[in-house]
């Protein structure tokens, strides 16, 4: 006789916390809805002036992060629809979707200046690591939407999706 399991969250909790490295830091998740979600739309990001001395060396740093995790169906970009990825990226300490080099190379999105220091400080190199699942800490990234969100508030509002 087969024993059916339901499902239950509770139990993998455990074992989603060995994983769990709160060292790295997550970046690059997009609100849905401005006003509504803890992340920022990429919109208010946009900034031509930004790293361009940098630019290229970003762009390829961030497409060739080390694969942490992989996803069951993909994100597509909140510009322009293009498929983005089902992965994310690390460098060791930092976490990122893997269409996160498409928004600062097609949109011009600007990045924390944590981050990009945190490249430069490494010359923009990545060192190799066998892929291995890691899960991090939003904290960083959900305490830089907001601040960046405040800058924009009564100031602009980005259209719901139905």
């Amino acid at each position: 006789m087969v024993k059916i399991r339901r499902y239950n969250p509770e139990n993998f909790k455990d074992k989603w916390k060995q994983r769990e490295r709160p060292d790295y830091k997550y970046i690059g998740f997009w609100s849905v809805h401005d006003d509504e979600d803890k992340y920022i739309a990429p919109q208010l990001l946009v900034d031509e002036e930004w790293e361009k001395e940098h630019k290229d060396k970003i762009i390829e740093y961030l497409k060739n992060g080390n694969i942490c995790a992989r996803y069951m169906g993909f994100s597509r970009c909140r510009f322009c629809g293009n498929i983005n990825g089902s992965s994310d990226y690390t460098d060791g300490k930092w976490i990122w979707p893997t269409g996160l080099a498409h928004y600062v190379e097609e949109h011009n999105i600007r990045l924390p200046k944590e981050f990009v220091d945190y490249m430069k400080k490494n010359n923009f190199n990545i060192d190799s690591a066998d892929e291995a699942t890691i899960f991090g800490s939003y904290n960083f990234w959900n305490k830089w939407c907001e601040k960046e969100k405040e800058k924009w508030k009564g100031r602009l509002s980005l259209p719901r999706r139905g």
